[in-house]
């Protein structure tokens, strides 16, 4: 039910490169958004959990669109997900091991001029609960792509312990 809302800036401008990653740790099999950010009729850029597990990164401009990970995350346990673009790859990361890539023709991705929300959407079209159930913690955005080694680096050294 929580989100969190952070006022569109420059900061969130990203079009070239990004990473995304956060920890995660869903609750039952909601589907919903972990990272997004949106302005009403463009939604640029999106993290979400489907019922199933698995992780899809969705960057609206790319001509590859988006991409679903090959790996699943496991309910009701912390999971480290990470999704980087570097102006033609996207890549999900989960628990620190490569779940899969999609190459497209070199794209900047778009940008609107919507919040960031981490959890939830509460602009999205006036939908509420398209968040996903359960926390999300130590969220990090990134203004680069983080090379594979970086992704296990920041897996490891992040690693949550809560009970």
């Amino acid at each position: 039910d929580d989100y969190i809302a952070i006022t569109d800036s420059a900061l969130f401008d990203v079009i070239k490169e990004v990473s995304y990653a956060a920890w995660i740790k869903p609750n039952g099999t909601k589907s919903g958004l972990i990272l997004n950010k949106f302005a009403s009729g463009a939604e640029d850029k999106q993290l979400t959990l489907n019922t199933t597990g698995e992780i899809l990164f969705y960057l609206y401009n790319w001509s590859g669109s988006s991409l679903t990970s090959t790996a699943t995350v496991t309910f009701g346990q912390w999971n480290h997900v990470v999704a980087t673009y570097n102006g033609t790859t996207a890549t999900i990361y989960i628990n620190g091991k490569n779940s899969g890539s999609k190459t497209a023709s070199s794209s900047d991705i778009a940008d609107s001029t919507g919040d960031f929300y981490i959890g939830e959407n509460a602009a999205r079209g006036g939908v509420s609960g398209d968040g996903m159930g359960g926390s999300i913690d130590d969220v990090r955005i990134y203004n680069y792509t983080l090379t594979p080694h970086q992704v296990k680096t920041v897996y490891n050294n992040g690693a949550v312990n809560f009970e």
